[in-house]
Order: structure tokens, then sequence, then C-alpha cells
């Protein structure tokens, strides 16, 4: 019987060292993850200020344009037909290339801004999951 409850002992004590090894690697795996949660909300916030910035430009690009479209109505009462066709080409093409690029910016700046919330999200999904393995451990070990 003696034998028995040491043997008993012997099996809990080897459990509870593979249970504090879980532990360990759990707590390992946390800080892994929340290293990782901050890095992303790091590039979020980054994101976040670039998208601010690419609309702080957007606006200031429509702003240009209504003052270009002021002026070549001011010049179009100045200038020959043919001239005006001239200016007109030369304007549009600049003008909507500028546009495109800062709408091409601010569409890959939104993706990605999308892809690093989702990335977040199923990062903080696992860190529930190891808060949840964490408690179960502690309660076996009490």
């Amino acid at each position: 019987m003696i034998r028995n409850a040491e043997k008993n002992i012997h099996l809990l004590n080897q459990a509870r060292v593979r249970a504090l090894e879980d532990l360990e690697k759990i707590l390992s795996e946390k800080e892994n993850l929340q290293g990782e949660i901050n890095v992303l909300e790091m590039k979020l916030a980054e994101t976040d200020a670039r998208l601010r910035v690419a609309a702080e430009e957007k606006i200031h690009v429509e702003l240009l344009e209504s003052q270009l479209e002021k002026l070549q109505d001011k010049l179009q009462s100045r200038v020959s037909s043919e001239e005006r066709q001239d200016i007109n080409n030369s304007v549009s093409s600049s003008q909507s290339d500028t546009v495109n690029s800062f709408s091409q910016d601010l569409d890959s700046l939104r993706a990605e801004n999308i892809s690093l919330k989702d990335e977040l999200q199923v990062l903080k999904a696992e860190l529930g999951n190891i808060r949840e393995t964490y408690q179960r451990v502690q309660m076996l070990e009490e």
C-alpha cells in the first residue's frame, strides 16, 4: 500500500512537471502572440496614418482641380478655340494621372488596413484560446 502510494505520488509529480512544462510553453506562445499583436497594431496605426495623409492629399488634389477649372474657364474666355483644345488635352491627361495615382494609393492602403485588422482579430482569438488553456492548467495544478 505504501509502494502504491509512492507510485501514485511519483505519477502525480510527473503529471505536475508536464503541466508546468506545458504552462511554460503556453506562456511563451502567449508572449510571442502578444508581440505579434503589438507589431500588427503598430502596422495598423501606420496604415491609418497613411490613409489620413492620402485622404488629405486627395482633398488637396480636389481643391487644386477646382482651382484649375476656374483658371481654365478664365483662360477659355481669352484663348482661341484651337489653343483651347490643346490646353485642355495636356491639362486633363496630367490631372487624371495624378487623381488615378492618388486613388490607387488610397485603395491599396485601405486593402492593407483591412488585412491587418483581420490578422489582428485572428491573433486576438488565438490569444483568447491560450488564456483559456492557461486557466485550465491553473485549475489542474490546484
